[in-house]
Formats: structure tokens, C-alpha cells, sequence
């Protein structure tokens, strides 16, 4: 009830610098704090306030009473205070889904060599527990200040990848040859109709070949595609022949004017 308000939560984000949190109850602090705290980078930080199960002389575990659904047991005070100083001295990480990570590995107040430790330290556990494949599938890893640039400390040679996915620079070539025939062709096509489109508008007779909607499946399309080619050759050898018997008759015609200018 006392931090009800947003501008008490304000408040109390502001009045410290870091909060921690019981690790049970971790999750159902956002309803509670709110998106104030979420947004910036004081988020509470989980701690394990869980008593150590005991070990009995073999090194088994002892089963304890399971406790009530409305009680939660605390540990004693020194682990208490043992798993406060260890998350405390911890690197905090949050994971998101993208391809890069921000830790704090250190202070300004920290020697070259100390930075050096820790950037070492925290890399190494990040890659063992949370990078699949590990060093390899890593590009750069950086370090930055508050107020400086990021600068690459570690970069990778070349980007992993898997074997049967390198191509040699002949395959490359030749599907790249693939794709240009193919958009070439295409555009061709559309020329064609075009052209087609226009001398029958000229006619007035309009277009005979049927329209083709679009879509369906890749076999449907296919068909559809080779149905339209068919046709479109047809209609183009019809009217070369149109042009060749026009043709002919043009020559035939001027033979014959000039056969009787002759005469004359």
C-alpha cells in the first residue's frame, strides 16, 4: 500500500540501486512494481532465499517436510547473507531474443588487468552455458563505457556455417546465370502480351486467349503458365503467316504494275 502510486515507485526506483528479490516470487513482481522498473536497468534480481536440502552422512539428501501452500521457508541468516554477496558480486544477464547481449563487467574504478579478468571470466561462462555450438557461433565480442564507443576486442575470422551450405563460386555463378534467364523471360513474356494485347485492341476484335487468374498451387501454376506459352506461340505463328501472305500479295501486286508499265 505504500508504494501504490506510480510516483512512490518512482520514488523508491530512484531512492536506490539495486533491488533483489526472492527467486519464488520473481515472477510475480511485474503486476506488483510495475513497467517503471522493467524499463530501466535496476530490475530486481533474483536470489535464492530457498533453505540448502540436507545431506545425511553418505551425501544423500535428506527429504524434508514439504511445507504449507501458504508458507515458504527462509534459510538461515549467514546463507541468507552468503547468497546476497554472490548475486551481488555476479554479472547479471538478461537474455533477449535478438543476436546481441550487454553485460556490466566492471567499474570505472577498475584496473586494466581486472577487466581483463572479468571480460575473460564472463565470456567464457556465457559461451559455455547459453551460446549453441559455442565459439563458433560467435561474430565480435565488444566493450564499451557509459559515454565511449564500442570497441571490438575479439572478432571472428569468417561466420560459421555448415559445409553443404557453401557454395563454390561456380555454383554461385550459375545460379545467378538461373535467375537472370528467368527474369528474363519473363519480362519477354510480358512484352509479348503486351504487343498482343494492343493489336487485337487495334482490331477490335479483342483478346482471344481466356485470362488466367493467378494463384493455386506450384503444379497448377506451372500448367497454367505452359497453357498460356502454348498459346501465345500459336497466335504469334498465325500471324507471321498473316504477314508473310500479305507479304506476297504486296510483291505480286507491284509485279504486276510494273509488268504493265512496261507494256505501256
Amino acid at each position: 500500500a505504500r508504494y501504490k502510486s506510480f510516483e512512490s515507485r518512482r520514488q523508491l526506483l530512484n531512492d536506490h540501486d539495486i533491488f533483489l528479490a526472492d527467486a519464488r516470487v520473481i515472477t510475480m513482481l511485474p503486476k506488483v512494481l510495475g513497467k517503471i522498473f522493467y524499463k530501466s536497468h535496476k530490475k530486481p534480481i533474483p536470489v535464492n532465499l530457498e533453505p540448502y536440502k540436507q545431506k545425511d552422512a553418505s551425501g544423500k539428501r535428506v527429504k524434508s517436510k514439504s511445507p504449507s501452500a501458504d508458507s515458504k521457508p527462509i534459510a538461515p541468516p549467514l546463507q541468507v547473507a552468503k547468497e546476497i554477496e554472490k548475486t551481488i558480486n555476479c554479472a547479471l544477464v538478461h537474455l533477449s531474443p535478438s543476436n546481441n547481449v550487454a553485460i556490466r563487467i566492471g567499474l570505472s574504478s577498475f584496473t586494466p588487468q581486472q577487466i581483463a579478468e572479468n571480460v575473460e571470466t564472463v565470456v567464457a561462462g556465457l559461451v559455455e552455458k547459453f551460446i549453441p555450438k559455442g565459439w563458433r557461433n560467435i561474430k565480435s565480442v565488444h566493450i564499451k563505457g557509459p559515454n565511449t564507443m564500442a570497441l571490438p576486442i575479439w572478432l571472428a575470422d569468417e561466420l560459421w556455417v555448415e559445409k553443404e551450405d557453401v557454395l563454390e563460386e561456380e555454383e554461385i555463378k550459375a545460379i545467378e546465370e538461373g535467375k537472370q534467364e528467368k527474369a528474363t523471360a519473363r519480362i519477354e513474356s510480358k512484352r509479348q502480351r503486351r504487343a498482343l494485347n494492343a493489336e487485337a485492341r487495334d482490331e477490335g476484335k479483342g483478346s482471344k486467349r481466356p485470362r488466367i487468374e493467378e494463384g493455386g498451387t506450384e503444379e497448377r501454376k506451372k500448367k497454367k503458365s505452359k497453357v498460356e506459352d502454348a498459346d501465345l506461340s500459336k497466335e504469334m505463328r498465325e500471324r507471321r503467316e498473316r504477314l508473310r501472305e500479305q507479304k506476297r500479295l504486296d510483291r505480286e501486286q507491284m509485279q504486276v504494275k510494273r509488268t504493265a508499265e512496261l507494256d505501256s
